[in-house]
């Protein structure tokens, strides 16, 4: 475990063996604390991930963490990496904790050759003055509203009942389900500016934290569910297939008690627009990123809601 001091703020590399002094700062500025197995699922089974914690007299205040993944740009690969889970102790904000943390990171990152931060930001005014990122567009959050008895917002409110939630979801799911392979993995690329590469080890991830792919009418799909089914990603398509595919999905959530279907998609990609052009949404939040190296990434990110930590 490397450490560097700053001023009285010991910096230490995050890993495996910090993850529990990241519940307690995420418990002590969100009020919850995941499970030290949901942070393994976020950030993989390495010994040393992309991030930083800052501590004063042993105790930590800040976190800065990225997840790393892999960026197809259509003629070779580049490694990203996506800020995730910034956290400040409300005691030590005055420090400027985020940003000594978020230029140190920076250089982590480009010494490991990673190209590009990318993510979407609560404050663009933070990210695009402060740390001098760019802005890519604003995605687009189109909602399908379904007729039914709402009950499933209602057990999500508590955790009890919300493992009943997911085990109804987890039933009528379960035959439609997709093993993950490679050939699978590739049905998902869009072939239509940069984006995460759909591979057997992301898919794999995004299913340890309760995503599924699942076949409807012919064409793969990838869901999660809260108390709304959440439409991630899904292969090429046109209209036609994609309303056929909202339909089944309205029947699911139905039965499973949930008032709508959330999805989120990038206007810059053709697939998108098609959709849009039918159903317009709302403005979500901005995709931003910030090149590291070499400067080979354009704005012309095709990122979507799959690729959000909170996905």
């Amino acid at each position: 475990m490397d450490s560097e001091s700053g001023n009285e703020f010991t910096i230490v590399r995050f890993g495996r063996s910090t993850i529990n002094d990241l519940r307690k700062l995420t418990q002590i500025v969100f009020k919850y604390s995941p499970s030290y197995d949901d942070y393994i699922k976020l950030f993989g089974t390495k010994d040393e991930y992309l991030g930083l914690i800052a501590y004063h007299e042993g105790k930590p205040v800040a976190f800065f963490g990225a997840i790393e993944m892999l960026l197809d740009t259509g003629n070779f690969i580049e490694k990203a990496a996506q800020p995730v889970n910034i956290m400040v102790h409300p005691d030590y904000r005055n420090f400027d904790l985020f940003t000594m943390l978020y230029h140190r990171l920076f250089e982590i990152a480009k010494s490991e050759n990673i190209s590009i931060f990318f993510g979407w930001p609560n404050s663009e005014l933070i990210f695009g003055k402060l740390l001098r990122w760019k802005k890519c567009c604003n995605m687009i959050i189109v909602r399908f509203k379904v007729k039914t008895v709402p009950y499933a917002k209602l057990l999500y409110k508590l955790s009890f009942t919300r493992k009943a939630m997911r085990r109804i979801i987890g039933f009528f799911v379960m035959p439609l389900k997709v093993q993950i392979s490679d050939e699978v993995s590739k049905l998902f690329a869009q072939n239509d500016g940069f984006e995460i590469l759909r591979n057997t080890q992301f898919l794999k991830q995004k299913a340890s934290l309760g995503a599924s792919i699942i076949k409807i009418k012919g064409k793969l799909v990838i869901i999660s569910a809260d108390y709304r089914i959440k439409l991630g990603d899904f292969q090429q398509m046109d209209l036609e297939e994609f309303e056929k595919v909202i339909k089944f999905l309205k029947i699911l959530a139905f039965f499973c008690g949930m008032g709508e279907i959330v999805t989120i998609l990038n206007p810059q990609s053709r697939i998108s627009k098609s959709i849009l052009d039918k159903y317009p949404g709302n403005e979500s939040l901005s995709l931003m990123y910030k090149e590291i190296n070499n400067n080979t990434v354009s704005s012309k990110l095709n990122l979507r809601f799959l690729d959000f930590d909170t996905f």
